[in-house]
């Protein structure tokens, strides 16, 4: 397998990665998120959602680190982990678009910045959405290319 194939799956593993590790600990340690008027299950699993999110993420920073240095092919992970990340960009991308609807329909005029950090964080979710698909699309491209074999990446 060519290297340069595996750098390009590399950086879309890292930039994807890093945003998963970024966000929750933005979350949980910079900009501390607090439920207001929220049964306290929600919380929990909210920072549950965070700790699998903070996992997938150094999954993605180290698949990278090997793709680009150590290891020349694909593992069944990859796949698997980016189709389990689908859930963890979709779920609160329509959930900050909605909360953003929200506000900006209803709410008083002086909620207004939470909506545009609603508007924001659905952009945030969306933009690693696409590259979550794309590297899911180039890994697909990447088994099935006439150029591999298939015994070269699993």
């Amino acid at each position: 397998m060519s290297v340069g194939r595996m750098r390009v799956l590399a950086i879309l593993f890292f930039v994807k990665g890093f945003f998963y590790v970024a966000f929750p600990v933005w979350t949980t340690m910079i900009n501390r998120l607090e439920f207001y008027m929220a049964p306290p299950a929600l919380g929990t699993l909210a920072y549950g959602f965070f700790l699998v999110m903070f996992g997938v993420g150094a999954f993605f920073v180290a698949r990278a680190w090997f793709l680009s240095t150590v290891s020349r092919g694909l593992l069944a992970s990859d796949l698997y982990v980016s189709a389990v990340a689908f859930l963890l960009w979709s779920l609160p991308a329509l959930v900050s678009f909605g909360n953003a609807n929200t506000y900006f329909t209803t709410a008083p005029e002086s909620l207004c910045p939470y909506a545009y950090s609603y508007l924001m964080t659905g952009i945030l979710f969306s933009i690693i959405g696409a590259i979550n698909i794309s590297s899911m699309v180039y890994m697909g491209w990447l088994r099935f290319s006439r150029k591999t074999r298939i015994s070269d990446i699993m």
